[in-house]
């Protein structure tokens, strides 16, 4: 819990009684080894003054408190959001691994119609993927160089691509090949593989969101497309 009342930082007891601490952020804890010992944040005290100077912190922190003075607890970095992707292939089965790619429409480059991307494998009926923080990319032209971010909230947004990872990374069949090239159900017959694609959305506009993978059954129903919906665990 975080505190700036009067001292701007909160105040706590060290494990030795002849100490008295603040509390390190992040950040400091972080580089704490790369700091010398006479800049880490601990200030030590000797005798009666100690008891005096510890009782007097601690008088001040407990008016604080009882005085309703508000402590907004600290807040760690959000969390990167998540897609719950279900494969429709396992009915009637057996189950396709697929594996899910992104289409970056903020990067204003030539991408491969399988998506730049690759956000993650559907083993079984579900599977739980979540985006990164962030994906970035170098471009070079000649002696230039540009370094591309996408994070979850650009405004762009992305499409998401699924395939048949036996034929993406496995050693397929011609048999599979010409069902792909055909169009036979599960594939769409777009590009070698492909099971789909989503809408175009912005990950970072909700905490979760899920997917149905091909968009149609076997039998032809439509299945549910990309929607906002409650955060899964990866």
């Amino acid at each position: 819990m975080g505190c700036d009342g009067v001292f701007g930082r909160p105040i706590r007891r060290a494990a030795t009684p002849e100490m008295l601490v603040t509390p390190e952020s992040d950040a400091e804890r972080g580089s704490r080894s790369e700091l010398p010992r006479s800049a880490r944040r601990w200030t030590p005290f000797h005798g009666a003054m100690t008891r005096r100077r510890v009782v007097v912190a601690m008088a001040i922190v407990g008016s604080v408190l009882a005085g309703g003075i508000a402590c907004s607890s600290a807040s760690g970095p959000k969390a990167a959001p998540t897609v719950l992707v279900t494969n429709a292939t396992c009915q009637p089965g057996p189950c396709k691994t697929l594996y899910l790619r992104a289409y970056v429409w903020g990067w204003a480059i030539p991408q491969p119609p399988t998506g730049i991307e690759l956000l993650g494998f559907v083993h079984g009926p579900a599977t739980c993927l979540q985006f990164p923080p962030e994906w970035t990319l170098w471009v070079v032209s000649g002696s230039d160089s540009t370094l591309l971010t996408w994070k979850p909230n650009n405004p762009s947004g992305i499409f998401l691509l699924a395939y048949d990872s036996a034929i993406g990374y496995g050693n397929p069949t011609l048999a599979q090949i010409d069902s792909s090239n055909n169009g036979d159900w599960p594939y769409d017959g777009t590009t070698v593989g492909s099971v789909g694609e989503s809408a175009t959305f912005v990950p970072g506009n909700s905490a979760g969101w899920s997917v149905t993978f091909p968009p149609k059954t076997q039998s032809g129903a439509a299945t549910p497309g990309i929607k906002e919906s409650e955060t899964c665990t990866p």
